[in-house]
C-alpha cells in the first residue's frame, strides 16, 4: 500500500471508530525515526575514586600479579599447589592455605570479596567473608 492509500485507509477507520470529526493530519515527521540524542557529556568522577587521590591516601591499585604471588607464597608456604589450594577440596592444609590466601588478598591487595571469591573457583562473597574472619581468629590464638 503507498502512503495516501494508508492514510485514507486511516481516515476511513477513525471515522467509523470516533464518528465525524475534523481531518487528522499527519505530519511526514511523525513517520520518521526521531533524531539522534547528543552525546552525553562525562559524569562527575568524585575525588575518593580518583587515581590521584588514591595513590595520596597510599593505597596502590591492585595489579595482577599480586595476587598471583599472594598465593604462590601461600601455596609454597603450606607445601601445597596453587591448583589445590583453589579447588574445593577441604583437607586442612588446603583450607587453611586458601583462607590465609584469602586474608591476605583482602589486607595486602585491598580486593573486594566477590573479586577475591571469583580467583577461588568462583566462590561466594560470603564464603570468602567466613575464611577471612577464620584466619583472623586463628591469627588471634597463636
Amino acid at each position: 500500500m503507498t502512503e495516501a492509500e494508508l492514510m485514507q485507509n486511516y481516515s476511513e477507520i477513525r471515522s467509523r471508530l470516533m464518528g465525524k470529526m475534523a481531518p487528522v493530519i499527519i505530519k511526514r515527521t511523525m513517520l520518521l525515526p526521531p533524531p539522534p540524542l547528543p552525546e552525553a557529556e562525562p559524569t562527575f568522577k568524585p575525588a575518593y575514586k580518583q587515581r590521584d587521590f588514591i595513590d595520596l591516601m597510599g593505597i596502590k591499585p591492585m595489579k595482577a600479579f599480586e595476587w598471583k604471588a599472594i598465593l604462590r607464597e601461600v601455596s609454597e608456604k603450606y607445601g601445597t599447589t596453587v591448583e589445590a589450594m583453589i579447588s574445593r577440596k577441604r583437607q586442612p592444609p588446603n583450607v587453611h592455605a586458601r583462607q590465609e590466601a584469602m586474608w591476605r588478598m583482602r589486607m595486602e591487595a585491598r580486593m573486594s570479596f566477590p573479586a577475591i571469591g571469583y580467583r577461588f573457583d568462583n566462590r561466594d562473597h560470603s564464603t570468602v567473608m567466613a575464611g577471612v574472619s577464620a584466619h583472623e581468629a586463628r591469627r588471634a590464638i597463636s
